[in-house]
């Protein structure tokens, strides 16, 4: 009764330590939004990469591999994609390779952990992609920016967003963030703008 389905959320801080999503079988295939913001899974559901009429996904999972994220890269019609990582194991990084994400133009990765080591980008990865929301604690970040944003062609804005639970980090925090992105997009071909911002402290820097 649900073939012609086209947005669905699921609601409601589940914590899916049963993988039961991940078991869902069949699922409506013109889904076009799909948010599951509030639904913990361990990982990338299977189904959700069978899914070619997904425009936009929101998606929380306690870790995701190389390979889950990569499945998730064929998606034809994915140009919205939201995605929070509740544990990135130390010196784990995934690298997208060129013709991964081929119409995504926004990609938020959100994690108490160092999401600017987790991602690296190859020439020909997302060459949409427009931009780019980073959103890390500042205890777990290493300092440096994302490798491969230069091979981002079509990047116009980078958003830093810094948390942690003290209130004395911001100024400082976002001071040495400002200094790396401000480096980082002077090397950029395109020479994307880029905010960070932390608890109220703001910074905004334009080429």
């Amino acid at each position: 009764m649900l073939r012609d389905l086209r947005y669905l959320r699921i609601h409601g801080h589940v914590s899916d330590t049963n993988d039961q999503l991940a078991l869902l079988s069949d699922p409506p295939p013109h889904i076009k939004v799909l948010e599951l913001d509030d639904w913990t899974t361990t990982r990338v559901p299977q189904w959700i990469c069978g899914l070619q009429c997904l425009y936009s996904l929101k998606l929380v999972v306690n870790k995701a591999s190389t390979d889950e994220l990569h499945a998730l890269g064929d998606l034809p019609s994915l140009v919205n994609l939201s995605l929070i990582v509740v544990s990135i194991p130390r010196d784990t990084t995934v690298v997208f390779s060129a013709g991964l994400f081929p119409a995504l133009e926004l990609f938020k990765c959100i994690s108490d952990y160092d999401v600017t080591a987790y991602l690296a980008f190859e020439a020909g990865a997302m060459p949409k992609l427009r931009s780019l929301e980073l959103h890390f604690n500042e205890r777990h970040w290493g300092g440096a920016a994302t490798v491969g944003l230069q091979h981002l062609l079509c990047l116009k804005h980078i958003t830093i967003h810094i948390t942690d639970h003290s209130e004395e980090f911001p100024l400082q925090a976002v001071h040495n963030a400002n200094s790396v992105f401000k480096k980082c997009t002077r090397r950029h071909p395109g020479q994307p703008s880029f905010t960070v911002d932390g608890h109220g402290c703001y910074s905004q820097w334009r080429s």
